[in-house]
């Protein structure tokens, strides 16, 4: 296995300036180096992450998922995409490749397509690469290979996805989040960047706006990281769970229907609907708690959306 550079960043995947571009083809030059240098003979397939999840949710702008399937075709070379964090509605999309109307040879998916309920990970391929196996076995399996209960769980789960319109709520709603984290980045000089794609988000902390420097170094020690386990504990002390890595958290809200036709009145009256309610009583007082009415989505197995903790 060889690894490359992966595709220049940016906040989000609309912006697209003069150095993207030329960012964009210094990429794609250097993957072609490689290609070069080494045989496109000798190389099966580009294995890439359609938006870079754990390692800095890197999106890569317009042009170079186009430029890289482009690349690969002229080669004779597969594309693997991987969409276990990207797939099934987290970007505002079924999957992220569709933002560049891209085609992967093999996409691999996992969480969302089950939202996680139920273990289950898969293989999808185009038409061509499915006709060669069936006449020649692929001698592969595990134990719980496709297993019954994970299946009708993802059918279950994608039929949720189409009836209640998450993926399309996804995509509402990841504007609302971008704009927050544009707020979020001009009052914390902490703050030293953002970048979403639906509701696929990351927040990156730094010790200096102008210099980028992190709170922590990069591949850091346990003794290295600062304040970002305190800051950690902080969100968990207030009800917020999500990934932390290094100096970035994600913010990454489940894609339930219906929040995006809600407004700040909305939110305040959900607020008292949902406050403990006193019940007095001769002998004692009791506090009884409503819960917030359950989705239909969390009754058929689905919680609206692949999982808000990416890892």
């Amino acid at each position: 296995m060889i690894r490359a550079a992966g595709p220049p960043s940016q906040a989000s995947p609309a912006s697209c300036t003069r150095w993207t571009r030329i960012a964009i083809a210094a990429g794609l030059q250097h993957i072609e180096d490689i290609i070069t240098f080494e045989g496109p003979q000798t190389i099966a397939a580009v294995i890439v992450e359609s938006v870079v999840g754990t390692n800095g949710l890197i999106i890569p702008p317009d042009g170079y998922m186009q430029g890289l399937r482009e690349l690969c075709t002229r080669h004779g070379i597969l594309l693997i995409c991987d969409e276990i964090m990207s797939g099934f509605g987290r970007t505002g999309e079924w999957f992220a490749v569709d933002h560049w109307g891209v085609v992967p040879d093999i996409m691999t998916v996992a969480k969302g397509l089950t939202s996680a309920y139920v273990p289950l990970g898969a293989a999808i391929v185009t038409d061509e690469i499915a006709q060669r196996f069936e006449d020649h076995p692929l001698y592969a399996g595990l134990t719980y290979n496709s297993h019954p209960v994970g299946c009708a769980a993802a059918l279950a789960c994608i039929n949720v996805y189409k009836e209640d319109g998450l993926i399309e709520n996804a995509r509402r709603l990841g504007g609302v989040l971008a704009t927050e984290l544009d707020g979020l980045k001009e009052r914390h000089p902490s703050v030293g960047d953002v970048r979403s794609i639906g509701l696929f988000s990351l927040v990156e902390l730094v010790k200096d706006r102008a210099t980028r420097a992190p709170l922590t170094p990069f591949n850091p020690k346990p003794t290295e990281l600062g304040p970002m386990p305190a800051f950690s504990a902080y969100l968990r002390e207030h009800g917020f769970f999500t990934f932390v890595r290094w100096n970035s958290f994600f913010i990454n809200p489940p894609l339930h229907r219906g929040a995006a036709a809600r407004g700040p009145g909305d939110r305040r009256r959900r607020a008292r609907d949902h406050r403990p309610r006193r019940r007095v009583g001769k002998q004692a007082e009791s506090v009884r708690m409503r819960p917030p009415p359950q989705p239909r989505a969390a009754r058929r197995c689905a919680d609206g959306g692949s999982p808000g903790y990416p890892g």
